[in-house]
Parts: structure tokens; C-alpha cells; sequence
């Protein structure tokens, strides 16, 4: 495989090779300095995010915007900007915790670009979770769902978790505990959101942790509904579940 010649342009690490990867041209671009994370107890090593194309002002994001729902306010809130992966356009989302960035979720802006990928995640590192906090502290209410941007969108709500697709590990357990969880995956054509829903539910009462599923149907993402329709659809699932005062006014 080629090397980098790309002088300079961004590189995210590539733990599992021991290489920093280049966005621009997709090759190896150097051996990274950090010490590897063996395991993900370990203390977390600083990743190097990809560089900003512009300022991401409210104006850009009226007309730009992916989710119609998603306020500028919460873009501003979670720190999402914009920047430059494989010489394209993409909305970068980063995962902290404890104030060091360990990884992100970005999507694809530009229109007609067929020949890249919607979404990107960094390669060859363990996969992260973004949670709206990272004690998930905000109350008993906590939404668990597939992106980035519908975990930030439901955050006005109470607190929240993007798995960063569809599969959950069990490895943030413990911050659960004690918690309600509500399940809201997308709700897409082939049916994934929805057997991942009853698959979580499934663990998640196996560890004695509280779920529950709320689909948006008919919508496909819950970023497709207002946040009234969301609390208007907990408001329902408390009168049947009898659970009460559970997520925040918005």
C-alpha cells in the first residue's frame, strides 16, 4: 500500500495498526505517538479531530441543516462544526469524555456525492458511545437511540445516548443502573431499528435495567418529530406504565 504524500493533510490514528490514516487520500500517513488503549478501562487517549473548513454560524445551518428539527442551539451546545474529510464536506460531531475527545460521528453535507460515504466514523478504534453527559445525571429519564444528532435532539428531554448504530455492547451498564431507559431507534423500511429495539430491551431486562420502546413511527428518525409530539408520546406511555415526572419540560 502507497504511502501519504499529501503533505501534512489530516490523519486520524489507527490504533489497530499502529499508523495514522489519512482522510484525503485513504493511505498511511505516519506512526501514531500515542501509547495504544488495551482496553477501555484504560484512562483515554486524545484523538486528533478533523480540521475546520468554516465557521458554522446560524445562517449556514438554516440552510444546510440535515434534521429539520435539530436546532442550531444544540449544534452550537455538543460542539458539532464543519470540516473536511476526503476533500468533502461533513458535519463533524465529536464523543467526549471527561473533556478529551475520543472519537466522532460525521456526516456528509454536500448533495450528489454518491461516491463517498454519509456518514463517517474514525477508523481501526474502539467504537464510543455519545451520551448528552458523561455521568448521564440529568434525571431518571435516559433516551437511548441509533446517531449522533437524534441523542442530541432528544437530550431537551432528559438524558441521552447515540450508540452510533444500531448494536449496544452493554459496556456503559452501569450508568443505566438505577435509570428508566427509553428506547428509540429509527424506524426504517428493512425493520433494523425495530428488531434492534426489541434485541436491547431484551439485555436490558435481563440486567434488571428499566426499558421501555417508543418507536417513531410513522416517522423514520426521531429527529422527524417536534418535541412536543416525543413528549406528548411519554406523556401517553406514563398513563399506561404509571410512571411519573420523568422527563424535563421543553
Amino acid at each position: 500500500m502507497s504511502t501519504c504524500i499529501c503533505d501534512g493533510s489530516y490523519a486520524a490514528p489507527w490504533h489497530s495498526k499502529g499508523v495514522m490514516w489519512c482522510w484525503r487520500c485513504n493511505a498511511p500517513a505516519g506512526k501514531i505517538l500515542e501509547p495504544k488503549r488495551k482496553s477501555r478501562v484504560e484512562p483515554f487517549v486524545p484523538l486528533v479531530l478533523p480540521p475546520k473548513l468554516c465557521e458554522l454560524t446560524k445562517e449556514y445551518w438554516e440552510a444546510n441543516r440535515p434534521w429539520i428539527n435539530l436546532s442550531y442551539d444544540l449544534v452550537v451546545k455538543y460542539g458539532f462544526y464543519i470540516g473536511k474529510i476526503y476533500e468533502a464536506v461533513y458535519l463533524v460531531m465529536p464523543i467526549t469524555r471527561r473533556g478529551f475527545t475520543v472519537s466522532f460521528s460525521a456526516r456528509l453535507l454536500e448533495k450528489d456525492r454518491d461516491d463517498l460515504r454519509k456518514y463517517c466514523l474514525p477508523k481501526g478504534i474502539h467504537k464510543e458511545y455519545w451520551l448528552s453527559s458523561d455521568n448521564l445525571s440529568e434525571g431518571n429519564l435516559v433516551f437511548i437511540a441509533e446517531g449522533i444528532a437524534d441523542a442530541a435532539y432528544l437530550s431537551q428531554l432528559g438524558n441521552s445516548v447515540a450508540l452510533c448504530g444500531s448494536h449496544y455492547s452493554g459496556e456503559i451498564d452501569n450508568l443505566l443502573r438505577d435509570k428508566i431507559c427509553v428506547i428509540m431507534m429509527d424506524h426504517d423500511a428493512e425493520g433494523f431499528g425495530q428488531t434492534s429495539s426489541c434485541l436491547i430491551r431484551s439485555y436490558l431486562d435481563q440486567k434488571d435495567i428499566k426499558s421501555w420502546i417508543l418507536s417513531p413511527y410513522p416517522k423514520n428518525d426521531p429527529t422527524d418529530l417536534t418535541a412536543e409530539e416525543i413528549q406528548s408520546r411519554l406523556r401517553d406511555m406514563e398513563k399506561g406504565l404509571n410512571i411519573l415526572k420523568l422527563f424535563k419540560d421543553v
